[in-house]
């Protein structure tokens, strides 16, 4: 909490004088709004269709998966009566690591596509990084600031947001990402 609010505060000095200034030179700088790129970006929503995707047939196949091995055990269940104590343990014992492989197979999934997902993310904001370094040096801007407007400033003149300009970049550079390609 401290440290957000010392944040906070040298933001707001920041934005308050328009710049840093140390004997007759002032640093200009800009910021790029976080959830705006995230939100209106190509490669964002790229990620997130694909990840809304994965997710959905993740969840179709266990939905499979979990009527298979229900059908498995009332067949097992129903058989209880005709074999061995020791047969049904048996059969017992091959339904519940059946189950277990199926629950170890959607969670190495999960974790795949949470790595994938990661990888993508990583990926696009190394390009934004890009971006918004190649405006502020064309704009001889010194500090870029990547923040959420709406969480972490409380006023900003609308010259100082590059968001728009660095968003139309990127969408040009990065239209889609492939989530798996990037995890690779």
């Amino acid at each position: 909490m401290k440290r957000f609010l010392i944040s906070t505060i040298v933001v707001f000095l920041l934005f308050a004088t328009e710049g840093i200034c140390s004997n007759k030179e002032c640093v200009k700088f800009a910021i790029v709004d976080r959830d705006k790129v995230i939100s209106e970006s190509l490669a964002f929503q790229s990620i997130k269709k694909q990840v809304d995707s994965e997710q959905a047939t993740f969840q179709e196949d266990s939905s499979k998966q979990e009527e298979e091995l229900h059908k498995v055990k009332q067949e097992i269940s129903k058989q209880q009566d005709i074999l061995s104590e020791e047969a049904f343990s048996q059969k017992m014992r091959e339904f519940n690591e059946s189950v277990l492989k199926v629950q170890q197979d959607l969670s190495q999934k999960n974790m795949e596509l949470r790595e994938s997902y990661i990888a993508a993310v990583k990926e696009v904001l190394s390009e934004v990084k890009n971006i918004a370094s190649n405006i502020a040096e064309g704009e001889n801007i010194g500090l870029v600031l990547f923040v959420s407007k709406e969480e972490q400033v409380f006023y900003a003149k609308d010259e100082i947001d590059i968001s728009d300009k660095t968003i139309k970049v990127l969408n040009k550079k990065m239209p889609s990402i492939d989530i798996k390609a990037a995890h690779k």
